[in-house]
């Protein structure tokens, strides 16, 4: 039984700076330019930056290597090493590297500009509507919970989101409180399963026993 969307985090993607692209645009040009010879980084095979990947190579054309690592820091250790090029990652793990221009900030992957990156667009504004990238924290109960204690959960877990003091630290996490219904949550993740499973499948990532 689903419980509500606690937060949601926006993926943003970054590149070394050694590449010569500095827009989606142009990125995605370079691309193509050289098929199969940019590499791009992962925290692991199936996790979020992995899947935007795969995404952004089916909506624009592209053929990319993928180097997957066991977790985010050490893709973007290599990444900041120039071992692979580029990755959509989590903005916590990359914002001080983004300020300290170690590593270039292309776009980010929510459907509305992330807080943290006012000046930055979103994948939607440079070309792909179709790469709209979150992760998300929700809560979820054991089935047969009884429904008063579902919604009981859920509005203090949303009361609990509206405090300002939890709001500012979730930004510096790159995250942003939600505190959505079970109905909502619920559709919410029907749409997620429905358009990650379409990605696998195109991008050749599934392999029936």
């Amino acid at each position: 039984i689903v419980s509500g969307v606690l937060t949601v985090t926006v993926p943003v993607l970054v590149v070394n700076p050694s590449l010569p692209a500095r827009s989606v645009k142009e990125l995605v040009a370079l691309g193509k330019s050289r098929p199969g010879g940019l590499s791009y980084g992962s925290g692991g095979i199936g996790n979020v930056g992995h899947l935007a990947s795969e995404l952004l190579c089916i909506e624009a054309g592209l053929k990319m290597v993928h180097v997957p690592y066991k977790g985010e820091p050490p893709a973007v250790t290599d990444l900041l090493s120039g071992q692979h090029m580029l990755m959509f990652v989590t903005s916590a793990s990359v914002n001080a590297h983004i300020q300290a221009r170690r590593l270039r900030l292309l776009a980010t992957g929510g459907e509305k500009r992330a807080a943290v990156y006012p000046e930055t667009p979103t994948m939607s504004e440079t070309g792909y509507p179709k790469v709209a990238v979150t992760g998300w924290l929700g809560l979820l109960a054991p089935a047969g919970t009884p429904p008063e204690i579902v919604q009981k959960i859920q509005r203090e877990a949303a009361r609990g989101l509206r405090s300002p003091e939890l709001a500012e630290r979730l930004a510096t996490l790159g995250a942003e409180p939600v505190g959505s219904t079970p109905d909502e949550f619920a559709a919410f993740i029907k749409t997620e399963a429905e358009k990650w499973s379409r990605v696998v499948r195109a991008a050749g990532l599934y392999q029936s026993q």
